[in-house]
């Protein structure tokens, strides 16, 4: 019977049942996702920016600690949200779990990390883009890095290249290298084209043995010893995951002496600086740069260099004065120590006057003089020479000052050679004059004289009108042609009204050249007194990225692009970089449509030519593909002939069979160089010794390979002469001794010796060993013959009857 009671107690069950299930809804419910908080305010009396256990800020909502279990993720108010980013890590080549290595990622906001554990697997709690980069970290492993990962649902499958194991151990003909050791410079790329810097640098620090892991490809090393020239130079080949052990022969050091003295007498010259360097064949200049030796010349003008190789060395010196001086000498054993004398001629003088355009002397003015070739233009630039060459004259600059009628005198000046004085009154302003002294003499009334000036203005433009702040502007005369030797031009940067002044600067100027970064370079005709104006054009702007064909980022590589002018034949302005660590690489400013863009390195080939056409202003993203190509760089053998039964050296040891390569003894060990890849049957002899031939040789690109220690017999010459029946000799009979079957590595083998009789039935041996060997005869006129002989020292020959058939 219904009561009134039960009313009351569904109306409460309900009630229940309507709070279970928004609280239920609230907390957890697939599928639905709870409204953002109001900033600043908290649930439960939470801290504002707090919710679930973690930090986030007031404008994001993250889901619970369900989250964490890999449940939907939350979006927030920014589109982003939580989420696992999972994957394995494996070895590209072996295909096993790589354990400890890291894993990042990055956005460009925010960075996210883990380390793989035993099976290789990772986990990274992500609340960023689905678009980022990823970076790979392992010991034994290449770095890599991908800048193009898209987030998914499915777990990541991740390869890494492992990194090859070189062993080196540098030797004596006599043994171990013995202190001082240095260093070991690595290099990417064969010794002919080598990259510029070393990519790795060991130090030998307590014995002559190293080892390295490199990348997979070609490579070359030098050995740089202490206060000596390098050693040994090579190239080598480094396989994936694979060991590589180098034996590295060095030759006796030598010693290259001299003495500096002057042209007239025997008089010593102290403090000449000499730089001496060993010619390498092969070696590009980068790693020839890198073996240069200094020193400086006693206050008796002698020298010594130690520690060289024999060959030719190149030695340049530079006086206290400015004179240079180069030459060359070959350096064997039989002239190591020689002193050598080294003739300079003495030095001479300048004096003369600096005057205005009117002839009326220039008082307390700085002059310079500095090398011809190498004109110093106050601005840190330099005329004709760059680099290091231009920073080593920049070091024989001389000055002084004008008294008050105007004259200077310099007094130590390099004879016979080009100098150039100039004067700088002004920024944009100098005047100079070339100057040759001969040996010993003054050269007096020099004249230096400061040209008319006039003042110029360029205001530069863009399109719109607007005006360009920061552009360069560059004075100079039609056709390119400088008015001074030393290749100056007054340069000034636009202001914020898009002008370059200069105030005083030579009359003669005739162009202003424009330049700045975004902008097609700009010309435009001076108006002396008056104002010239350049419009510029927006340049097109070129970046892109190297990636190899799995989309992994590829470093260092050569990337050129060429503008084209329709035939394909014809091409235009060139530029080149060098891609950066991430494989990034930009050009500006170009001036056709038609653009073809090349990446190319040691050890990398690109897929396909990328060609773009382009507009003004323009800016394009690329991606060149490029793929690791089969290197062909020569291999070396090497093996040790010993004479069987005592185990001593064999004199004399050659090898043949291996094409045109170096062949050369250092101690008990023979050493063939300059072999080409490709399959060999090497066959090694010596005088009085049995000529054997090896088993076929694979030798791979820049391989080295030690055969061992190989027993030679020691042997005779034997003739056979071979007669029939009747005692006519038979001609055209063939004759094989062959050795008597025995067992090696589970093998039967026998070798042979064949030869065919002559017209007087005489068959000629050079080389039998000396054992008892099987003499078989055969003949098709005849029955053959057979039978076990002694091979020994013989007066004559082995006579043979054949009996007819």
């Amino acid at each position: 019977m219904f009561r009134p009671t039960h009313v009351h107690g569904l109306l409460l069950l309900v009630l229940l049942g309507a709070i279970g299930f928004m609280l239920w809804s609230f907390e957890g419910s697939p599928g639905l996702v709870p409204a953002p908080l109001v900033p600043g305010l908290a649930a439960d009396g939470d801290e504002p920016g707090l919710m679930g256990g973690r930090s986030i800020s007031k404008d994001q909502v993250i889901s619970d600690a369900s989250d964490a279990t890999g449940s939907s993720p939350a979006r927030s108010t920014e589109g982003e949200y939580w989420r696992w980013i999972r994957g394995e890590v494996r070895s590209k080549l072996t295909q096993v779990p790589i354990e400890g290595g890291q894993v990042r990622i990055n956005d460009g906001s925010r960075q996210g990390e883990a380390v793989t554990d035993a099976d290789g697997s990772f986990e990274i709690e992500w609340l960023g883009a689905d678009h980022f980069t990823m970076s790979l970290f392992a010991p034994g492993f290449e770095q890599r890095e991908h800048p193009g990962m898209n987030w998914d649902e499915e777990p990541l499958e991740l390869e890494m290249n492992p990194l090859g194991v070189v062993f080196g151990t540098f030797e004596w003909p006599t043994g171990l290298m013995l202190e001082p050791f240095g260093e070991v410079q690595f290099f990417r790329g064969a010794l002919s084209n080598a990259a510029r810097k070393p990519a790795h640098v060991l130090s030998l620090t307590a014995e002559p043995h190293f080892k390295a892991q490199l990348s997979a490809g070609t490579w070359s090393l030098a050995l740089h010893r202490r206060d000596q020239s390098s050693s040994f130079e090579t190239s080598f080949e480094v396989r994936m995951g694979e060991e590589t052990t180098l034996h590295l022969p060095l030759s006796p050091s030598l010693i290259y002496r001299g003495k500096v003295v002057f042209k007239l007498g025997n008089e010593g010259v102290p403090g000449v600086a000499l730089d001496l360097r060993q010619e390498v064949a092969g070696v590009s200049r980068a790693v020839r740069r890198s073996l240069q030796l200094s020193c400086v010349s006693a206050e008796d003008g002698s020298f010594a260099f130690e520690g060289l190789s024999p060959g030719k060395v190149l030695i340049s010196l530079r006086t206290p004065w400015g004179q240079v001086l180069r030459l060359s000498h070959v350096l064997s054993a039989q002239n190591s120590g020689r002193t050598e004398r080294v003739v300079v001629a003495p030095s001479g003088s300048i004096s003369g006057f600096v005057r205005d355009h009117a002839g009326q002397p220039v008082t307390q003015q700085e002059v310079r003089l500095v090398p011809n070739n190498a004109s110093d233009l106050g601005d840190g630039r330099y005329g004709q020479l760059r680099g290091d060459a231009a920073r080593g004259d920049s070091e024989l600059v001389q000055q002084t000052t004008t008294d008050g009628q105007g004259r200077f005198v310099f007094d130590q000046v390099a004879a016979n050679r080009p100098v150039c004085l100039q004067v700088r009154p002004h920024p944009h302003l100098v005047a100079e004059v070339q100057v040759t002294v001969p040996e010993g003499s003054i050269r007096d009334n020099v004249q230096i004289t400061l040209g008319q000036v006039s003042s110029f203005v360029v205001r530069v433009r863009d399109p719109q009108g607007q005006t360009l702040e920061g552009a360069l502007v560059v004075l100079r005369m039609a056709g390119g042609i400088s008015l001074f030797t030393s290749g100056f031009r007054p340069q000034a940067l636009t202001d914020s009204q898009g002008e370059a002044h200069f105030d005083l600067a030579p009359k003669d100027l005739e162009l202003a050249q424009v330049t700045r970064d975004g902008w097609v370079r700009g010309k435009i005709d001076l108006v002396p007194g008056g104002i010239a104006e350049v419009v510029m054009q927006p340049a097109v702007i070129v970046r892109g990225v190297v990636r190899d064909s799995d989309g992994w980022v590829v470093p260092g590589l050569l990337v050129s692009a060429t503008e084209e002018f329709g035939a394909r034949s014809s091409s235009g302005p060139y530029k080149r970089t060098i891609a950066g660590p991430d494989g990034s690489f930009e050009f500006v400013g170009f001036y056709t449509i038609d653009i073809l863009i090349r990446a190319s390195g040691s050890g990398w080939i690109q897929k396909t030519e990328h060609r773009i056409q382009v507009q003004p202003g323009t800016s394009h993203e690329i991606i060149l593909t490029v793929q690791r190509k089969l290197s062909m760089d020569p291999g070396s053998l090497r093996v040790e002939g010993v004479r069987k039964g005592s185990g001593d050296p064999v004199p004399g040891l050659s090898m043949t069979g291996l094409g045109n390569c170096t062949v050369a003894l250092v101690g008990p060990e023979l050493w063939i160089t300059g072999v080409r890849p490709g399959r060999y049957t090497p066959v090694l002899s010596a005088p009085g010794f049995e000529q054997l031939r090896l088993n076929p040789v694979d030798v791979l690109s820049a391989d080295s390979i030690n055969l061992g220690r190989i027993e030679l017999r020691r042997a005779v010459q034997v003739e056979v002469r071979v007669r029939d029946a009747e005692g006519k000799s038979v001609p055209r009979a063939r004759v094989v001794f062959s050795e008597l079957a025995k067992e090696q590595d589970g093998e039967v083998v026998s070798a042979r010796w064949k030869a065919r009789t002559d017209a007087q039935g005489r068959a000629t041996f050079k080389r039998l060993p000396r054992e008892r060997l099987r003499l078989t005869v055969s003949h098709r006129s005849s029955k053959k013959y057979s039978d076990v002989v002694r091979i020994k020292d013989t007066k004559g020959p082995i006579e043979v009857r054949l009996k007819s058939r």
